[in-house]
């Protein structure tokens, strides 16, 4: 069948697609009869006149082209000359090279030469027309099947994709929830921040001291009041380190910020996979469930509850520093009859 075809092709016949809509042109009341080979992606259906031993006649020659989904048959219309001479026959497709065969029985096999140098025997059965169109109709069904399988396993296999592509894209979220480790480090940094604190305090209340204890001495008052506004120096510098403590804090309120648009971006991606599974619910694939992505919503709500109650609760600790500084500066202030400190200031709690 493939010399055939390999004919067809060197000869630059005629072709175009078999029918309409993929049926043959005309499929009823077919007349006449002639010789039929049948494979799997191609038949041959010759007819001719025989003048003498002279033969002369066509060939039409359907044959599959391209792939599923968009497989289709071709035809081609081609002419044939030869001769019998008592078993033997010799034919000729579109004046090109002949071929050799013998007759049967009322069927032929014809010997075409492959690209390899080799014979590959084709053989033709005494057919009719209507045979013909039923062979073709069957070729081209099977090509409309094959094109329809194909197409549906397209569409699954783009199914499958898409849930696989959005349970990954929820998968890459729970994995980013669950990573909190720039929020732990953020939080860690308030032990360090209360602890100068404490330390800045200790100082203002030494000095806090030095003052009372030069006002009931009867110390210089000049020199009282010149260590009152260090007592007041001392208070900013616990005043500063309650800066620091509001700024980590402002690092735990982003990291926190944070997570909550990752929580919102995993709500939504999984609304897209229960969108994208809806399409073939029997397809899963290991997807993340709705119970695993509530747990790791609800794990991330506990990591935002724990930080802001931490950082609050270190934020009240410095703003208490603050007020114990400001209140020893105010009673440093006032032991020796000096100028009162600036008004005190504290730190915002976040949410």
């Amino acid at each position: 069948m493939a010399g055939v075809v390999g004919a067809v092709a060197l000869t630059g016949s005629t072709s175009g697609k078999a029918g309409v809509n993929g049926k043959p042109g005309a499929t009823q009341n077919a007349v006449g009869s002639g010789y039929l080979a049948k494979e799997s992606g191609a038949i041959v259906f010759i007819q001719w006149t025989q003048s003498g031993r002279n033969l002369s006649g066509s060939a039409q020659v359907e044959t599959l082209s391209g792939d599923p989904p968009n497989q289709s048959v071709s035809t081609n219309t081609i002419s044939v000359s030869g001769q019998v001479n008592g078993s033997t026959i010799t034919l000729s497709f579109n004046g090109g090279t002949k071929v050799f065969g013998t007759l049967s029985g009322g069927s032929f096999t014809v010997n075409f030469p492959q690209t390899d140098g080799s014979l590959a025997p084709v053989r033709f059965t005494a057919a009719t027309a209507s045979q013909f169109n039923n062979a073709l109709a069957a070729l081209q069904g099977n090509t409309g099947s094959a094109n329809q399988s194909a197409a549906e396993a397209q569409a699954v296999a783009s199914e499958q994709q898409s849930i696989d592509k959005a349970a990954q894209a929820v998968e890459g979220d729970i994995s980013g929830l669950s990573d909190t480790s720039t929020l732990s480090s953020d939080l860690s940094e308030f032990t360090a921040d209360l602890a100068q604190a404490r330390t800045d305090l200790a100082t203002v209340s030494q000095d806090e001291q030095t003052v009372i204890t030069e006002s009931q001495n009867g110390t210089d008052p000049d020199q009282v009041c010149s260590d009152s506004d260090n007592v007041q120096s001392d208070a900013d510098t616990v005043g500063s380190d309650g800066d620091t403590v509001s700024s980590t804090a402002d690092s735990v309120e982003g990291d926190v910020t944070s997570l909550r648009s990752d929580i919102s971006g995993l709500q939504q991606d999984f609304a897209t996979l229960q969108s994208e599974q809806s399409q073939q619910p029997s397809y899963s694939d290991g997807a993340p469930s709705q119970t695993t992505v509530n747990q790791a919503v609800a794990a991330a709500n506990a990591a935002i509850k724990s930080a802001l109650n931490t950082a609050n609760g270190d934020i009240g600790q410095a703003n208490s520093y603050e007020t114990q500084a400001y209140n020893d500066a105010v009673a440093a202030a006032q032991a020796g009859s000096c100028a009162p400190p600036a008004t005190q200031f504290t730190q915002p709690s976040i949410s």
